[in-house]
């Protein structure tokens, strides 16, 4: 049986929860702003160095960046990731509040 107790607990459960994955995605996105500036220095880098046509250093550049381009897209995707489970746990918090209001009734708080 649901009760308001079990409610409140649940909720200081969600509530800590929220909170550590709200440093888990301020640390992500550090981590992805880090790797889009490895990456603008490395493709820099690798079209400064190209000894061919100019017009030919963007795609060498391409080419030589594909280990930081990859780095890049796996923090995006653990960025990604930890953004829809705070989400998810924001819509459990919601529907925990909707039942501890349906409690509430039933109990008849504030009547």
């Amino acid at each position: 049986m649901t009760t308001p107790i079990s409610i409140e607990n649940e909720l200081k459960q969600l509530g800590e929860k929220i909170e550590h994955l709200s440093k888990v995605i301020a640390w992500h996105t550090a981590k992805r702003d880090w790797r889009k500036r490895l990456l603008k220095l490395a493709d820099s880098i690798a079209q400064l160095d190209f000894k061919g046509p100019q017009w030919k250093a963007k795609s060498h550049a391409v080419k030589v960046t594909i280990k930081e381009q990859s780095d890049l897209d796996v923090a995006e995707a653990e960025l990604t990731l930890a953004l829809e489970l705070k989400h998810a746990y924001d819509k459990q918090v919601f529907t925990t509040l909707g039942r501890n209001k349906s409690i509430g009734n039933a109990y008849n708080w504030g009547h």
